[in-house]
């Protein structure tokens, strides 16, 4: 089930788009909002492994040629 973003719809509302429209549009902006969270976690994710992988790889490099 989506959401509603009453403050979108009730912005449509006010200038004057169809009620059907508004909430197609409103329930599109959270969907939206939903899945753009989810690249956000991922690419949080992805940051902290290229970190760590990154501080391995120059450990293990000051480990052999140190």
């Amino acid at each position: 089930m989506s959401n509603l973003n009453v403050d979108i719809y009730d912005a449509f509302q006010s200038a004057g788009i169809d009620e059907a429209l508004a909430r197609k549009a409103a329930i599109s902006v959270v969907d939206n909002d939903k899945e753009l969270m989810e690249v956000k976690s991922t690419l949080r994710l992805h940051s902290w492994m290229l970190a760590t992988n990154i501080a391995l790889s120059v450990g293990i490099l000051f480990k052999l040629f140190g």
